[in-house]
């Protein structure tokens, strides 16, 4: 879904963290994030330094060259979430991209968020209140009964 040019790049306005990993396991991390560059249209010239920024911005950087088999269930979570960040899309789908995380893990992934949140608009799903607080500006709050009606929704600006 190509939507212009900024800067010089041809930009793609979206960009998705799904629940479940989708993750090609004879790949490195590093190979990963370079196929999902290239499909996000990041010129070849500005690809490894973009690969190399979000790699390490989720700690990452010494599984660079790991396949992505190798790595832990919290890893792919952080390596999904590079994906859904390559080539800055205006819109980020991040559908519990914590899930599995250990609590230092889950922290940084917050910090990742703040950090690339701007100028695009971000939709996360979680089942944790506190991250949302954490991570998003302005929010829409849902609670479901068991019945899975919904009983209130509450808009709150952070």
């Amino acid at each position: 879904m190509c939507v212009g040019a900024v800067g010089g790049w041809r930009t793609h306005s979206l960009g998705v963290c799904p629940q479940f990993d989708i993750l090609w396991p004879s790949l490195t991390v590093a190979e990963h994030a370079e196929v999902f560059a290239a499909f996000q249209g990041v010129p070849r010239e500005a690809m490894a330094t973009e690969v190399d920024a979000l790699v390490h911005d989720v700690g990452l950087a010494d599984k660079r060259n790991a396949l992505t088999m190798t790595l832990s269930g919290g890893q792919k979570r952080k390596l999904s979430v590079v994906l859904a960040f390559m080539g800055r899309p205006k819109v980020v789908f991040l559908d519990e991209p914590t899930s599995g995380m250990d609590p230092h893990s889950r922290r940084m992934t917050w910090d990742i968020i703040r950090k690339y949140k701007s100028g695009r608009a971000i939709v996360l799903t979680t089942h944790f209140m506190d991250e949302v607080c954490v991570c998003v500006c302005a929010c829409g709050v849902s609670r479901v009964s068991p019945a899975r009606r919904s009983v209130c929704v509450r808009w709150r600006w952070l």
